[in-house]
């Protein structure tokens, strides 16, 4: 009813259930708030963790909608998504007009592709005037290393299509240098 009292539910260890044979369960507040597992009790919540094949939608494309996942502090937590062995993929964000994506990381760094398995890691794409850009620290406190490991592994930069040029700079008044093939190696 629209009556200003309430419901409570309470029970003892053994739990609520409400079985429904194909039916659905719907639960609505108005303006109201939805709390589930809201109280400080460190325990478990499961969300469509059955063996069934579900989908599973959280939140809605309309006006300021917005989710948030968080996890806890000190590392004690983690936010995983995908990790399971399962072999699925995995996308984030769309290309629909100024939409755009964001990873941000602590002094851990920002990881891609790192992973011990053979796998190609594709950043960019040449369609347009899509641009990459790679920069690092300020006042020679960061480096910009491409091929440096120690595998023997072939570089190429640029290509021999038609205009495509490319441009090596380094600092001003000689306190720069270009260095090709500069290692005491036998090259």
């Amino acid at each position: 009813s629209n009556a200003p009292g309430g419901m409570t539910f309470t029970a003892g260890t053994g739990g609520i259930l409400h079985p429904i044979t194909n039916g659905p369960f719907t639960v609505t507040t108005g303006t109201g708030t939805v709390s589930i597992s809201g109280d400080a009790t460190a325990n478990a919540v499961n969300i469509a963790s059955g063996a069934g094949a579900k989908a599973v939608v959280i939140g809605n494309n309309t006006g300021a909608s917005s989710v948030s996942i968080q996890a806890g502090t000190a590392g004690a937590g983690a936010v995983n998504i995908a990790t399971t062995a399962n072999d699925v993929p995995v996308t984030v964000g769309n290309s629909t007009g100024a939409s755009g994506i964001v990873l941000n990381a602590g002094t851990a760094g920002v990881l891609i592709g790192t992973n011990a398995i053979a796998h190609p890691v594709t950043i960019g794409n040449n369609t347009g005037a899509t641009a990459v850009s790679i920069q690092a620290g300020t006042a020679g406190a960061g480096a910009i290393n491409i091929g440096s490991t120690a595998n023997a592994v072939p570089v190429v930069i640029g290509n021999n299509t038609g205009a495509t040029s490319v441009s090596i700079q380094a600092g001003t008044a000689g306190a720069g240098a270009i260095n090709i093939g500069s290692t005491a190696n036998d090259v």
